[in-house]
């Protein structure tokens, strides 16, 4: 009742059509608004009085400029209303920790407003994430019990826990091997979902200087390279595509050409330093015993990381025979390696990173550290 009373009247259609543009469909034109909010209204959440549970009228949010999460919200829900499109305030109680007891209800167990588009599937956008596509929710929103401001609620629902393939991120490595000596490395990074907002969060916090110098450290660790060259980097503000990025590593002493053989050597750091150091195994000093595990691991949200290599050899070069798909377990985690050559001895070789189920039981914590273990 208080976020209709606050829209009675708004008259948003040409603020609507405006941040709508030319989208078309119903996922183009959630998509196009939402990102417009995020430019335009900017986060703030100091309010009192009745404020602190009223959102404003969406007027007050378009002539300030600024708004809190359910200032926010209610303002995206009249917007879509005003294109046609159904839409809810939902309050929920963000994470880490204890999510609220659905059998004491108590409008002070919420914290924070998003918005509920119903649909097949249903669409939930977090207009306060300002580096998060539209359908995609920041890690603090999944999985928790939502209260969707509607007349037909009749109980709380989940918000999605998330897919591992909807955080996915993608490291494309193209080798070229010198005829002789030290070659180089481009490599295009990309991403979706959480981690797509991470690394849209990094570079948009980096000064160029401090940018390039991480870089060059990031070319000297990874390729072992003498040099970094061109790179590239997206508009961390443009929320209408993925996030990506290029650089290229000069000089690379793990792509190397000497007299009759040419080897890369591949390394998987990037996809394992995604798994939290709690499934790794824990140090014991000596003469302590090891603590035994009582509780489940549950991941902040579940991910996949996918490494591709593509090796294009020295003219007079070809490769050697090629190892068959692997396919790895390492606990509940599953690592999978690819490889394959095309007639003119290109060699593709992919890496995978599956997190697998998002809760482990103790015993399965225990599997996954001791297989890293090996795998280490």
């Amino acid at each position: 009742a208080i976020v209709s009373r606050q829209l009675t009247g708004a008259d948003l259609g040409s603020t609507a059509r405006k941040w709508a543009g030319g989208a078309r469909g119903r996922d183009q034109v959630i998509a196009a608004v939402a990102n417009a909010l995020r430019k335009e209204i900017r986060y703030t959440g100091v309010h009192f009085g009745d404020a602190s549970i009223v959102p404003w009228v969406p007027k007050e949010a378009l002539k300030r400029g600024f708004g809190d999460c359910k200032d926010q919200a209610t303002l995206l829900v009249g917007l879509l209303r005003a294109l046609g499109i159904e839409a809810h305030v939902a309050l929920l109680r963000t994470g880490p920790g204890l999510d609220l007891d659905p059998r004491l209800p108590g409008l002070e167990v919420f914290d924070h407003a998003i918005v509920y588009i119903p649909g097949s599937p249903a669409t939930w956008v977090d207009p306060t994430a300002r580096l998060m596509r539209a359908g995609a929710l920041p890690e603090q929103d999944l999985g928790r019990q939502a209260l969707i401001a509607s007349p037909a609620t009749t109980a709380l629902v989940l918000t999605p826990s998330g897919r591992a393939a909807d955080n996915r991120t993608v490291f494309a490595r193209e080798v070229f091997l010198a005829k002789k000596g030290e070659g180089r490395v481009v490599e295009t990074v990309e991403a979706w979902g959480i981690p797509e907002a991470e690394i849209r969060a990094m570079f948009a916090g980096l000064k160029p200087d401090t940018r390039d110098e991480r870089l060059r450290t990031y070319v000297r660790n990874e390729f072992m390279a003498k040099e970094l060259g061109l790179v590239t980097i997206g508009d961390t503000s443009d929320l209408s595509r993925p996030f990506r990025y290029t650089l290229e590593a000069r000089t690379c002493a793990r792509a190397n050409t000497v007299d009759t053989a040419a080897a890369v050597t591949m390394p998987v750091g990037v996809l394992l330093e995604a798994i939290p150091g709690e499934l790794w195994k824990q140090e014991v000093a000596e003469g302590e015993t090891p603590k035994v595990r009582r509780n489940d691991f549950v991941f902040d949200y579940p991910f996949t990381r996918e490494l591709r290599y593509r090796v294009a050899p020295p003219p007079g070069f070809a490769p050697r025979p090629l190892p068959p798909r692997e396919v790895r377990s390492l606990g509940t985690i599953t690592l999978t390696q690819e490889v394959s050559a095309d007639p003119a001895g290109v060699v593709t070789v992919s890496f995978r990173l599956d997190s697998g189920t998002p809760r482990l039981a103790p015993a399965e914590v225990e599997s996954v550290r001791s297989e890293l273990g090996k795998l280490a």
